[in-house]
């Protein structure tokens, strides 16, 4: 009797034991497959893309060919003449009573064959615009740049040498005074009147008449081919010896 409930229990243990163990896979049934959509690129060649037909205007310049036949060009006619800039005409100092240039000469010849003009000391590279003025064997028409004077210019008496735009001034308004070139200005220094015998005055001079005189006595070599000069000073009109004092006006052409 006792040997059929150890059986039993024994049994029972062994099943409790089994159950605690790992579980037996279970067969399951496969699951239907669910069909998945694919994502296809359609070829470029056979599908047209969808976007959007918006017109950029080019930044490139449209040419008149480019251009409907209605629309006008910016190009103007042929028969329009367009205005072009003109050069300012030169400077030809025509004011007063002497237009061109002229050589102020001594109407006597003095010891020079070939006369004295007014003229600026030295030449080209060494020319001394500060120096007196000087009576100088006058010089080719070619070498003739600084003795050539315009006559009332740019102001009625002055006179003006083109070469270096500068006028004639008297130092000071007394006997034995030099002449100068300086900048053109309204200085009574600077306004002279001629005479009909050639005389060259200071206009607005003291009582007494002040004259451009060449210096007396012979003329001092100047280093040059048979050149002389002589100094230049105001002198009274009254006592100076005329042969000093009277000037033509000889044109480029004289």
């Amino acid at each position: 009797m006792l040997y059929r409930p150890l059986v039993i229990v024994t049994a029972l243990f062994t099943t409790v034991a089994l159950s605690c163990g790992n579980p037996q896979p279970t067969a399951t049934l496969p699951l239907a497959p669910v069909p998945t959509p694919v994502a296809t690129i359609p070829s470029q060649a056979s599908t047209p893309s969808a976007t959007l037909d918006i017109a950029f205007p080019s930044p490139t310049a449209t040419t008149a060919a480019d251009l409907p036949s209605s629309t006008p060009t910016t190009q103007p006619p042929a028969n329009t003449s367009v205005p072009t800039l003109t050069a300012k005409p030169p400077d030809t100092h025509d004011s007063g009573d002497n237009l061109g240039q002229t050589l102020l000469r001594l109407v006597d010849p003095l010891d020079e064959p070939e006369y004295y003009c007014i003229d600026v000391p030295g030449a080209g590279r060494n020319v001394r615009l500060q120096n007196p003025l000087q009576a100088h064997t006058c010089k080719p028409l070619s070498q003739a740049a600084d003795e050539l004077f315009t006559i009332n210019h740019p102001g009625q008496g002055q006179i003006f040498m083109r070469a270096y735009d500068l006028c004639v001034e008297a130092a000071e308004a007394g006997v034995d005074h030099s002449l100068l070139l300086r900048t053109c200005s309204d200085t009574p220094l600077q306004r002279f009147t001629h005479t009909p015998d050639g005389q060259i005055l200071l206009a607005d001079g003291p009582q007494e008449d002040l004259c451009i005189a060449a210096a007396p006595g012979s003329g001092i070599p100047t280093g040059g081919p048979s050149h002389v000069r002589r100094d230049l000073t105001l002198q009274s009109c009254a006592t100076v010896d005329p042969t000093l004092a009277r000037w033509s006006f000889t044109g480029p052409g004289g």
